[in-house]
C-alpha cells in the first residue's frame, strides 16, 4: 500500500445511519489524518484497544483507530472486533479496506456489541482495518481479533460472512460474488447462529438492484424468503431449532450487481469465536490446596471451557471460574481450550507449582 492510500484510509470513518432510511456503503472523509498512527498486526493477532480523546476524528465526531494487518497470499481470513467486558465500545463498527490494487471490496459492518467481516487473499499484502463507533464521540474499550485458515474454493467476493443481533451489514454483489447452480445470479451468503424460539427480522435494502434475499438451514433446505417491495425486502422468521443458518442476498434478476445494506434484529442469538483476553499467568500455592482460576474470556455464544494437561482433558465445563487440580510437589503444565459453534482458541500454557518460598517472620522489638 503506497503512502498516498494510507492517507486516504487513515483519512476514512464510518457512517451508519438511521435504520429506517437507506444506508449507502460506508463513506471515506476527506481531511488530512496523516498523524494518525496504525498498530501492525498479522494472522491469528489478539489486540486489546481503546477508543479515546486524542484518537484519530474525522468531521462527523467519530473516532476511529487504524490497524495494518500483514497477510500472506492465500488465506480466508476473518476479523472481529467486539465490546470489552468493562467499560465496553459501544456500538462497534468495523471497516476493512484492500492492499491498493486489489479488487475485493469486504463489507463494512457496525451496531450491536460486535462486528465480523471475512475476506480473500490471493496475494500477499498489507490490508488496513478501521475500527469505530456508530455513535459520535464514543469512547470505550474493545478487542479486536483477526484469523488467518487455508483459502476455500470460489471467487474472490464468494466468501463466507456473519451477523449478529443488531448488526447493519453493507455489502455488494459483484462478478466475483458466490453464483447460484444453472444461473447467471450472483449472492452473499451471511450465517446467523440461531436459539430456537428467538425472531430474525431482517431488511435488505439496494438501489443497484431489486433485493432478494432466503433462509437456509445447515442442511440447505430452505426455510424462508422475500422478494423486494420498491428496492426493499422484509422478513421475519421464527427460529424452531438451534443451529446455524444462512441469509443468502441476492437480486430478482440474473446479472445485476451493486451495493446493499442488510440488517438483522434479534434477541438472543448471535455466536463469536471465544477469545482470552488476558494470559494465564503460573500459579503458586500451597501443596494439597485445591487453587481456582477466573478466565478473561470474549465471546458469544454456548461456551465449552476444557482444562488440558499435556493431551489429557482434565474437567469440561461452561463456566470461565475453573477449579484446578490439588497442587502437588512437582509442577504441572495446563492449557485451557475455549469453544463456541464460531469455532474455538487455546491459551497459553501455564504451571501450577507447589508454593516454596520461604516465609518471611515478623521481627518483635
Amino acid at each position: 500500500m503506497n503512502r498516498t492510500a494510507v492517507r486516504r484510509f487513515l483519512a476514512c470513518s464510518i457512517l451508519f445511519i438511521a435504520a429506517s432510511a437507506f444506508a449507502q456503503r460506508p463513506l471515506r472523509m476527506a481531511g488530512d489524518a496523516g498523524n494518525c498512527a496504525a498498530v501492525t498486526l498479522s494472522c491469528d493477532a489478539v489486540a486489546n484497544g481503546v477508543l479515546e480523546s486524542g484518537d484519530c476524528t474525522n468531521s462527523e465526531g467519530k473516532r476511529y483507530d487504524v490497524y495494518f494487518l500483514n497477510m500472506p497470499a492465500d488465506r480466508d481470513v476473518e476479523v472481529s472486533i467486539r465490546s470489552a467486558a468493562t467499560g465496553g465500545l459501544t456500538n462497534p463498527a468495523l471497516f476493512v479496506d484492500a492492499p491498493s490494487g486489489a479488487a475485493q471490496v469486504p463489507p463494512s459492518v457496525g451496531s450491536g456489541s460486535a462486528a465480523v467481516v471475512a475476506f480473500r487473499t490471493i496475494a500477499a499484502g498489507t490490508w488496513s482495518v478501521a475500527v469505530s463507533s456508530d455513535d459520535a464521540f464514543a469512547q470505550g474499550a474493545y478487542v479486536l481479533t483477526v484469523t488467518c485458515r487455508a483459502r476455500s474454493a470460489g471467487g474472490l467476493e464468494c466468501v463466507q460472512q456473519e451477523l449478529l443481533c443488531g448488526n447493519v451489514a453493507y455489502g455488494r454483489i459483484s462478478p466475483e460474488s458466490c453464483i447460484f447452480n444453472n444461473v447467471t445470479r450472483g449472492y452473499e451468503s451471511w450465517r446467523i447462529y440461531g436459539r430456537a424460539g428467538d425472531a430474525f427480522t431482517l431488511k435488505m435494502t439496494s438501489f443497484d438492484f431489486q433485493p432478494v434475499m432466503g433462509v437456509y438451514d445447515n442442511s440447505g433446505l430452505l426455510q424462508s424468503s422475500i422478494a423486494a417491495n420498491s428496492y426493499t425486502s422484509n422478513l421475519t422468521f421464527i427460529v424452531q431449532k438451534t443451529g446455524w443458518y444462512y441469509v443468502l442476498a441476492t437480486s430478482t434478476v440474473n446479472g445485476e450487481i451493486g451495493d446493499y445494506t442488510l440488517e438483522l434484529s434479534c434477541f438472543n442469538s448471535g455466536c463469536l469465536q471465544p477469545v482470552l483476553t488476558q494470559p494465564i499467568g503460573d500459579i503458586r500455592a500451597p501443596i494439597g490446596s485445591s487453587p481456582s482460576l477466573d478466565l478473561k474470556v470474549s465471546y458469544a455464544g454456548p461456551l465449552t471451557v476444557s482444562l488440558y494437561e499435556d493431551l489429557s482433558t482434565v474437567t469440561t465445563g461452561s463456566s470461565t471460574h475453573l477449579d484446578l487440580p490439588a497442587v502437588t510437589t512437582a509442577p504441572h503444565a495446563y492449557h485451557v481450550q475455549l469453544s463456541t459453534p464460531c469455532g474455538s482458541s487455546e491459551s497459553n500454557t501455564f504451571l501450577v507449582m507447589p508454593d516454596r518460598r520461604p516465609k518471611l517472620r515478623s521481627v518483635r522489638h
